[in-house]
């Protein structure tokens, strides 16, 4: 082998090593993708932003349809008006969110917590609200037409149909 044909293997490994590294990134780098798309565009319909963290973001009137949002930290965030219809925000930190006139049709909320939330007036149509902690949230006129609550703890939550305190421990 001569000095010409080494240099060039030299080079071509090193070529499918770089690409290797690029393809095979890690995963931080697309959610932090996501995220900047998401603040530059005001939308991001079906994006995976599992994990990342949107804490006292403000995302009013935003497309977020078919967004996941897994464990994602939306604490204080202002959501009022989203769509995040089939959204996945199963185990996020809803914890003082505004998600005031949002539209939550079909969404995945098993498991957030949605302590102190702002639901007024949110259409949470057949969304998925089991095992969420809706503690002192308001939901005051939210449209809740065969939403799931199988094991929802509900203490000091203001619902359309008054206060419920069914899940507050004695």
């Amino acid at each position: 082998m001569g000095c010409a044909q080494r240099r060039l293997l030299v080079f071509r490994i090193a070529v499918l090593f770089v690409t290797a590294l690029l393809v095979g990134g890690p995963a931080v780098q697309a959610d932090d993708t996501m995220v900047k798309r998401l603040k530059a565009l005001n939308a991001c319909p079906g994006c995976d932003l599992t994990g990342a963290d949107l804490s006292e973001v403000h995302l009013e009137y935003v497309n977020l349809k078919g967004a996941n949002l897994t464990g994602t930290d939306l604490t204080n965030a202002n959501l009022s008006y989203t769509n995040l219809i089939g959204a996945d925000l199963s185990n996020a930190d809803l914890w003082g969110a505004n998600l005031a006139g949002a539209d939550l049709i079909e969404a995945n909320l098993s498991g957030a917590d949605l302590s102190e939330a702002a639901l007024n007036y949110a259409n949470l149509y057949k969304a998925n609200l089991s095992n969420a902690d809706l503690t002192g949230a308001d939901m005051t006129g939210a449209i809740l037409k065969n939403a799931n609550f199988r094991s929802t703890k509900f203490c000091q939550t203001k619902t359309p149909y008054g206060l419920d305190n069914s899940g507050c421990q004695k």
